[in-house]
């Protein structure tokens, strides 16, 4: 990672997405791989540290086949550790930039990991260095427009539930509690349903609408209406399904 670091940073920067995303992917992953190492070793030190005597043949080929798959671990992960060779701890604080960036650029695992975690996806850089905040907010509106002009229904997930009364994310900090920001996104995804049971998501719907004036409400639905016609397809409730992680995808 040590070579390749510098170059995937300059590209990134000059506008290269294919180097911003593989950049935030390998600075993700090699500062998890300590972590990923060390519950590997535990699991495999708990395994070695069974006692074998008493069990009956069924338990003894359960045990062969994890100990087989500690083996099969290790040209695994020594492929990780070349991968993340020389990684210093300033490149792996790189991590929140390098997630902007890419996001920036419309890598949209990125988009949605940053608006959705923000600095937070880096709790360590962001205790010492308070300016990532500062970015976070210059760039959390740009990035939602961009989001809504590509149709990703992950960012109208998000923002529908950073923007509803009594959200505690660090994105509903900077959007605030809005009624009507609530309702439009909400009934945007609601619309992408589709033929999908929405009735839970009617019943917040209604809630939503008694914050609004009925003018209020109108142009909000006009808004859904429109917007998902220009710029959406596919269903929202399948690309975000119950649940999902916006920062939860392969580093691979």
């Amino acid at each position: 990672m040590k070579d390749a670091f510098a170059q995937l940073q300059a590209q990134a920067e000059a506008g290269d997405a294919v180097a911003a995303t593989r950049l935030y992917r390998n600075v993700g992953f090699c500062s998890r791989l300590p972590a990923l190492d060390w519950m590997l070793t535990r699991t495999a030190d708990e395994l070695l540290a069974q006692k074998t005597e008493k069990m009956d043949a069924q338990q003894l080929r359960d045990y062969k086949i994890q100990l087989d798959a500690i083996e099969e671990r290790k040209p695994v992960m020594k492929r990780f550790h070349d991968l993340c060779d020389g990684a210093s701890a300033e490149m792996l604080a790189s991590l929140v930039p390098s997630l902007k960036r890419a996001a920036e650029l419309g890598d949209v695992d990125a988009r949605a990991c940053y608006l959705k975690q923000g600095p937070n996806v880096d709790p360590r850089s962001f205790a010492t260095r308070p300016e990532l905040l500062d970015g976070y907010r210059r760039s959390v509106h740009a990035l939602i427009d961009s989001g809504m002009q590509a149709g990703d229904w992950k960012v109208v997930d998000i923002v529908r539930h950073a923007s509803r009364v009594g959200s505690d994310s660090l994105l509903s900090g900077l959007l605030g509690s809005d009624p009507t920001l609530h309702y439009r996104y909400l009934k945007l995804y609601r619309l992408g349903m589709g033929p999908r049971d929405g009735a839970r998501l009617d019943q917040q719907l209604d809630s939503a609408a008694a914050s609004l004036s009925p003018a209020q409400r109108i142009d909000a639905d006009v808004w859904a209406q429109t917007t998902l016609q220009k710029s959406f397809s596919g269903y929202s409730a399948q690309e975000t399904p119950e649940g999902w992680d916006p920062c939860g995808f392969s580093y691979e």
